[in-house]
């Protein structure tokens, strides 16, 4: 699926998901369904991060099929071709003089592989489950964006990542800020603070945290690291019970964890910035925080009055002024302090509720939205063709397969249940199994036809329909059905393997070409190329048929998937090469070209033309990463010919980025001995480069294999040509090491090293003393 389209599938669901559920909370709260201001902690909790969870399981467990400039997501299914057997045909097809006949009408003797590879007239496209999740989930909401949408993804994606990550990258400076400012304050030493923080945390089992004083807070705070941070005024406290009580309702959010979910509601806020109730949702979870941390107060001192008492303190300390913002809770929040005090002179405070039904109820919760809630599913509209298909199978039930095919003129419906058997003849249906069933579907020109299968015993039963009246499976039904199952089995792909093989029995490569000439599906024509390909060696002839058939498809992943299947299993020759070359270079996508490129590198062959198509189609390349992977794999070779290694370095030259360029130039380094065109070829390629550090790289994996006065003077001349006197002399000195005994070599080397800094001219001039002797 396109990734772009896949996010805005995720976003877009994430906002209808988070808004139910977020607004079901609020009126859960309201209405006093949710009982408890723990559980009701715990429900604004979950609210907040369900959204993203649930939206995350439609996208990354969806059943997903890649189609042609279009994407789907669906329900989480089976999608799957039928097991053997399911579908069982021994068709005896058309003769082989017809098929002969009708191939040749549309393939002339010769022709070239570009020629008839122009695009059919629909936008062929298998979009097989955004249709599944609509009939599966009733609740899709499917937007059909125009052909035109990619742009506008891109930039609706690009704008919502920069928001994001500035926002975020905003509140994280000012929680660093207050980090850094909490961290250069000085440590209490307070005996009085010390042993009633020892003597609550000993109470609880937990560790001590650190505590600083702070001449400018107005509140005690509980911030990230486990640090309690006190104003001088409760220093000066000498009431043990109120002091007892504040330090406990700090430490209690550091026991509860509440600041880790102040920082997570932090980033859910700051990332979907546009969902609007999270910032309700955020609020009313810091605002129960500070009645837990009142109520895990309350149970470790016993002491309500105390703590309300302390509250107070704090209120009045404040004055009529909000507390400081600060990356930690401070004791008076969000939540109304006349509220607090009453729940904290409750009889009976908050009580927390089990864990485990804490963590059932959110599963249950979960599944239900993912059951119920919509899936808003983005996808690049297509016009004409579009085959969707669906099969679900579920334990102690039947498989269920659903197909749908538009194409401009029908629509073609069917909807099986069981182990389908289809008549020799692809004519009819003559077998369901037990308890099976089912329905085909076509409109053609406004006129409905529909016919109803259902086994009852041994026999097949069928119901047709015109229009929606039932009619008699007269000799025009029957026609009808004879066409429409051929089509069906075709645009699918079901048991493609095996139907392709009782065609190419019967017809051979003809006739198989001829049906797949006739698929205009693009992921059914790939799997129908994906199997001829494994029907034994085709002729040159037949080859390029198919390479033609093949370049049809628009999609670039299905075509790729279609060329890799062929050169893993057929032979190709030069002037099958050449057409490959050509029709990659033709493709828009790096990743999908360089794949095809590497799959044909181990049989390119070394004829002139190959290598200029070949580095013809590399040029096509914009990324120099796929680029240098696709000469990588030519060079990962045991021979390379001379042509393609003059071809390689043709390439490399045009390339922008030192680093990928070096990396392939090494690849090369030790696969052209004694060619010192090419010595030469390698180093005008390490000469276009601008870094003297890669030049260096460059320049030493060809001096560890070679020794040559050729490649002594080409590196030379590189050498004289570099700014850094370090790198030059690194060279200098491997060179020394394996350069011939030639008087002019060496004094070559002396004027390149007279540039050098007294200190590197020395030490290249010191490693000349091999000769010395």
């Amino acid at each position: 699926m396109n990734a772009l389209l896949l996010m805005l599938t995720w976003l877009g669901t994430y906002f209808v998901h988070s808004s139910v559920i977020l607004s079901m909370a609020w009126l859960a709260q309201r209405l006093h369904w949710v009982r408890g201001r723990s559980a009701t902690e715990w429900m604004w909790r979950c609210a907040l991060l369900a959204g993203i969870a649930t939206a995350s399981v439609w996208v990354l467990m969806p059943v997903l099929v890649e189609g042609s400039g279009a994407s789907a997501i669906g329900l989480p299914g089976e999608i799957r071709a039928l097991s053997p057997g399911t579908v069982s045909l021994s068709a005896p097809l058309p003769s082989p003089q017809a098929v002969e006949a009708a191939v040749g009408e549309r393939m002339p003797p010769t022709f070239h592989p570009l020629a008839n590879a122009a695009p059919p007239a629909t936008h062929a496209n298998e979009e097989f489950a955004r249709e599944s999740a609509r009939r599966a989930h009733p609740g899709i909401w499917q937007l059909d964006a125009p052909a035109s949408f990619g742009k506008s993804a891109t930039w609706i994606v690009l704008i919502w990542m920069i928001v994001s990550l500035v926002r975020v990258a905003l509140s994280g400076r000012r929680f660093l800020r207050g980090r850094r400012r909490v961290a250069g304050l000085l440590a209490c030493a307070d005996p009085r603070v010390l042993a009633c923080v020892r003597q609550v945390c000993t109470a609880r089992g937990l560790r001590a945290p650190h505590i600083v004083s702070d001449p400018d807070s107005r509140s005690p705070s509980a911030n990230p690291g486990g640090v309690l941070v006190l104003p001088h005024w409760v220093l000066k406290e000498r009431n043990t019970s109120k002091l007892e009580a504040m330090l406990s309702h700090e430490i209690g959010h550091i026991a509860r964890h509440d600041l880790k979910w102040r920082c997570a509601s932090m980033l859910v806020r700051q990332i979907f910035w546009f969902q609007p109730l999270n910032r309700l949702a955020a609020a009313r979870i810091e605002s129960l925080a500070e009645f837990g941390a009142d109520a895990w107060a309350v149970g470790v001192t016993g002491n309500r009055r105390a703590l309300a008492q302390s509250l107070a303190q704090c209120v009045r300390a404040l004055g009529n002024l909000p507390p400081e913002l600060t990356p930690g809770f401070a004791m008076v929040g969000r939540a109304s302090v006349l509220n607090r005090v009453e729940h904290i002179l409750e009889e009976h405070p908050m009580k927390k509720n089990p864990r485990l039904l804490q963590w059932l109820l959110l599963a249950a919760g979960s599944i239900a939205v993912i059951a119920l809630l919509p899936v808003v599913a983005i996808s690049r509209g297509t016009d004409g063709h579009r085959t969707l298909i669906e099969s679900l199978s579920a334990p102690f039930s039947q498989t269920r397969t659903r197909i749908t095919i538009e194409d401009g003129a029908f629509d073609l419906k069917a909807d099986l249940r069981g182990d389908i058997r289809f008549s020799a003849g692809e004519d009819d249906i003559v077998g369901m199994g037990n308890d099976g069933s089912a329905r085909i579907e076509q409109k053609i020109d406004g006129v409905v036809h529909r016919i109803d299968f259902a086994q009852v015993g041994q026999r097949v039963t069928r119901s047709y329909r015109r229009d929606g009246h039932t009619q008699a499976f007269d000799a025009q039904a029957r026609a009808w059905l004879a066409a429409a199952i051929p089509t069906l089995l075709r645009e699918s792909a079901f048991d493609v393997e095996a139907r392709m093989q009782r065609i190419h029995q019967r017809l051979g490569f003809a006739g198989a070409a001829l049906e797949i000439d006739r698929v205009r599906g693009e992921y059914a024509r790939r799997r129908h190329v994906e199997a001829i390909a494994t029907l034994g060696a085709m002729e040159p002839v037949e080859l390029q048929r198919i390479l033609t058939l093949a370049s049809r498809i628009r999609s670039d992943f299905e075509r790729r998937e279609a060329f890799v299947a062929l050169v893993a299993r057929q032979h190709f020759q030069p002037v099958q090469q050449l057409a490959l070359l050509r029709l990659v270079a033709s493709m828009q996508s790096d990743f999908e070209q360089r794949t095809v490129l590497v799959a044909l590198a181990p049989t390119l062959s070394d004829q002139p033309r190959i290598a200029a198509a070949w580095a013809a189609t590399l040029d096509q390349l914009d990324s120099d990463f796929e680029r240098r992977e696709a000469l990588a794999a030519v060079a990962g070779h045991s021979s390379v010919p001379p042509s393609l290694i003059a071809a390689a370095f043709e390439s490399m030259g045009k390339m922008h980025s030192d680093f990928e360029k070096r990396s392939a130039l090494e690849s090369y380094s030790g696969r052209f001995q004694g060619n010192p065109s090419l010595t030469r070829a390698y180093a005008a390629v390490v000469r276009g480069m601008s870094s003297d550090f890669e030049r260096r790289q460059a320049l030493s994996a060809l001096l560890q294999r070679r020794s040559d006065v050729a490649t002594a003077e080409a590196v030379l001349g590189v050498v004289a040509e570099m700014h850094s006197d370090f790198e030059k002399r690194e060279v200098l000195v491997q060179l020394a090491t394996h350069m011939p005994d030639s008087a002019e070599l060496i004094e070559s080397y002396r004027s390149v090293a007279r540039g050098l800094s007294d200190y590197e001219r020395m030490q290249a001039e010191k490693a000349l003393d091999r000769f010395a002797g």
